[in-house]
């Protein structure tokens, strides 16, 4: 008679730790290749793991795609700005009614920021934006 033995949950807080920090140092990294310039490569996934040091199964790993690997940047650029609130809005039942002189303001500051955000302008300009990444940022 076999007895089926339950699997042991594994959970490592100091790895996931490492987990995370090695996740920041890509997107960090995805970011300075974006960012530019004559001295750095070009944007890939190859040239992302050299500049995270990391290998390109880490890469695919974490973010599975070129495009997931895009979608994590511009998360991590937006958690660094007020888009929280304007989802907080935009959820609302009637967001322009909501909007209040306050809130009015952090939109216009937030699309300055966006205007002027040299990261975000370099992902156009250094980077040859295939179709799923276009639906990724109309989205």
């Amino acid at each position: 008679m076999t007895v089926k033995r339950k699997r042991r949950s594994y959970r490592s807080d100091v790895r996931a730790a490492a987990a995370d920090e090695t996740r920041a140092r890509i997107v960090a990294a995805s970011q300075k290749l974006l960012s530019g310039g004559n001295d750095r490569p070009a944007f890939s996934i190859d040239g992302v793991a050299r500049e995270a040091g990391v290998t390109r199964l880490t890469v695919y790993n974490q973010f599975e795609s070129k495009a997931g690997l895009l979608e994590a940047l511009f998360d991590s650029l937006a958690a660094r700005g007020p888009l929280g609130q304007i989802a907080d809005v935009l959820r609302m039942e009637d967001p322009l009614a909501a909007l209040d002189e306050d809130a009015a303001r952090k939109v216009f500051k937030l699309i300055d920021v966006l205007e002027d955000c040299d990261d975000v302008q370099n992902v156009y300009a250094n980077f040859d934006v295939s179709d799923d990444v276009m639906e990724l940022l109309d989205a």
